[in-house]
């Protein structure tokens, strides 16, 4: 069964080019921004969500804030992939609960193997419990 990502990015371009490259491997839902991204969580089984965090609407820092303050979610992997890079947005992204966080550009094969890591560091925990 494939696992579920959930991309929220405002970027179109962003979220085709995701699509072309992870619909095959994954099970991935699309959201333009935090809060059509926050509709989708709750209708869905996520695996994992890769983040923007410069958006209208619901910007990454607060969607991950608002979704860390549920349990269902506490421990749900988030990714952050942006251009906004500098040390104070690293550190408030660590602080809304952000598990990693991934500079724009990017390579694609690296985001894949980040996306593995966590969702294979998932399933283990799982199994412990």
């Amino acid at each position: 069964m494939l696992k579920t990502i959930l991309f929220i990015d405002d970027d179109k371009n962003i979220r085709e080019i995701f699509k072309l490259y992870f619909n095959s491997k994954y099970n991935c839902l699309f959201a333009k921004d935090g809060q059509e991204g926050l509709s989708l969580i709750t209708k869905n089984n996520v695996d994992l969500i890769i983040l923007d965090l410069m958006m209208a609407n619901l910007d990454g820092f607060n969607f991950a804030k608002t979704i860390r303050f549920k349990p269902e979610y506490y421990f749900l992997p988030i990714i952050a992939v942006t251009a906004k890079v500098d040390i104070k947005s690293i550190k408030d992204a660590k602080q809304a609960g952000i598990n990693m966080f991934i500079a724009k550009p990017f390579q694609l094969e690296v985001l894949e193997d980040h996306i593995n890591f966590f969702l294979e560091k998932k399933e283990k925990q799982k199994e412990e419990n």
